[in-house]
């Protein structure tokens, strides 16, 4: 009786479903989405259909071994043929944006034509992080990986495409931000963000070498090299000195020899 009331409870209140796997990466970075097929592995490649979707809209359906990507993904999203075979349906998004942020699910049908859920992933985006260094008077490029339209500041300051900062040269084009000639007062924070959405995309630290570090370090440079060629011309020198002397030695006690039989 306890079993059966166990199981009418079971069937009657359906199981919970567990929260999605999350994965995370850098903004323009590459993420995979794992997805364990192996509950497949017995379908046959030409009866096989993985799928992986938004809630919103279809991202990629493998079809009998062929790729069809939705147009948002296309060129940006794969699933490795050879590993399906293996019975992983991982999913991976290459140049990600931020309209790639969202719950996918991950699915398959055989020959039955029924679609069987298998997981669902959650991608959430990070700002990217990085830090450069520049000798003063040289540009800096750095790459944006953004699609959209973009705007950047320099500590907190607007300097592109609206910039109100005298002496700043900024420019963003074909994805790249580039600092044109940069003086020590270019040093600090470049923050790249959405210009809609004003999220940020990624957060530069820049430092600027003063042509005096620069000249400094030239000069070690040289006088090293100079120890090193002085060292080399001693030994040269030095081997030198040693076979003539070796050879002197060698012709005396050879004339000594002749003299005294």
């Amino acid at each position: 009786m306890r079993i059966f009331l166990i199981l009418l409870i079971l069937m009657t209140f359906p199981q919970v479903p567990s929260d999605p796997v999350l994965v995370s990466g850098p903004y323009g970075d590459s993420v995979t989405l794992p997805c364990d097929g192996r509950a497949a592995a017995q379908i046959p490649e030409d009866q096989l259909h993985v799928q992986w979707k938004t809630p919103d809209r279809p991202v990629l359906d493998v079809i009998s071994g062929t790729l069809y990507p939705d147009p948002d993904y296309k060129g940006r999203a794969e699933v490795s043929r050879e590993k399906i075979g293996q019975g992983d349906f991982s999913l991976t998004i290459n140049h990600t944006i931020f309209s790639d942020e969202a719950v996918y699910e991950c699915s398959y049908k055989g020959e039955d034509d029924l679609m069987k859920f298998l997981n669902d992933i959650k991608v959430t985006l990070t700002v990217r992080r990085e830090n450069r260094s520049a000798a003063a008077g040289a540009d800096v490029s750095l790459p944006v990986f953004a699609r959209e339209p973009v705007e950047v500041l320099f500590n907190d300051t607007e300097v592109y495409p609206r910039g109100t900062v005298p002496g700043q040269h900024v420019s963003v084009r074909n994805g790249t931000l580039t600092i044109h000639r940069v003086t020590p007062a270019h040093q600090g924070i470049y923050t790249v963000r959405d210009e809609t959405t004003r999220r940020t995309i990624s957060s530069i630290r820049i430092t600027i070498k003063a042509p005096d570090d620069e000249d400094a370090s030239h000069q070690q440079d040289d006088s090293d090299q100079g120890d090193r060629s002085t060292a080399v011309i001693a030994g040269v020198l030095g081997a030198v000195i040693g076979l003539a002397v070796a050879a002197g030695v060698g012709i005396w006690r050879c004339r000594r020899r002749r003299r005294n039989p």
